[in-house]
Formats: structure tokens, C-alpha cells, sequence
């Protein structure tokens, strides 16, 4: 049986974000813990919320949802401006996630960019930090009575 359509498209956006080349292959699913220097930057991302579109099309068999993913950006650095690396890190994401905005599911309809919030900036530790949260929603189609069709 497939994955909730939800849980795919968090597979793809993983996906599509590995490799991006300010954060490479730093990336972590569902973060909690927190994050080594040698794994930054980095790229944490995380499951919002899941809703029903009210006034979409639909029928008996399908309506249409909206999915909405977190990216967080975490970046360490005595040498670079931290806000601008945040920046080019929210470039290198949403020019990944609008290349296809299906995420090359055919259930997708639609990714959107959502907003990012302020940097987070930090120099209290050996290094200044920051951090900076992306979001962005995706608009899908799914059976009412089975989330993986």
C-alpha cells in the first residue's frame, strides 16, 4: 500500500532538496535533536498543517488539500554574513521546489511559496548562528476515502 499522499510529497521535497549547494546533503527529516557544526548549514524540514480546500473542486471520489512543509535554515560561520547566506539558501530552495511544481507527482496541482520568516540571528555561542524558517504549500488530490490514492 502507498504512503498518505502527505508523506509523499515530504519524500519528494527531501528529494529535491538534497544536494542543494550552499547545504549539500545536510538535510534532516522531522529535526529534533540538535544540529553538529559539521552538518551546517543546514536544512531541517517538517510537516505543517493538512487541509481540505473549501470552496475546490471535488466529488464524490476526490478533493483537493494543502499541504504545508516547513524548511528550516540553520547556518554557523565566523567568515561569512549569516543573513546573507540564509538568503541564498531561501534562493537555492524555492528555485528547487518551483522547477516542477508538481514535485513529479501527478496528484500535485500546485506548489506556492508561503512566506519565510525574519532571520533568526545569534552570537552568543563560539560562532554567530541563525536561522531562518521557509514555507511553502503544496495543493494535491486525493480520494475522500483512502489518503494514499
Amino acid at each position: 500500500m502507498a504512503d498518505h499522499k502527505a508523506e509523499q510529497i515530504m519524500d519528494a521535497v527531501v528529494a529535491k532538496l538534497t544536494g542543494l549547494a550552499t547545504t549539500g546533503a545536510n538535510i534532516t527529516r522531522g529535526r529534533v535533536y540538535n544540529i553538529e557544526a559539521q552538518a551546517l548549514p543546514h536544512l531541517s524540514i517538517y510537516r505543517g498543517e493538512n487541509r481540505p480546500v473549501a470552496d475546490a473542486d471535488q466529488n464524490m471520489a476526490f478533493s483537493d488539500w494543502i499541504l504545508v512543509i516547513n524548511i528550516e535554515a540553520t547556518v554557523k560561520s565566523a567568515t561569512t554574513q549569516i543573513d546573507k547566506t540564509l538568503a541564498q539558501i531561501e534562493k537555492e530552495v524555492t528555485i528547487a521546489l518551483k522547477a516542477d511544481r508538481t514535485q513529479g507527482l501527478a496528484f500535485v496541482i500546485d506548489t506556492m511559496e508561503a512566506g519565510s520568516s525574519e532571520p533568526n540571528l545569534d552570537g552568543d555561542g563560539d560562532q554567530p548562528t541563525g536561522s531562518m524558517t521557509m514555507q511553502f504549500s503544496f495543493k494535491y488530490r486525493r480520494s475522500i476515502t483512502d489518503p494514499s490514492q
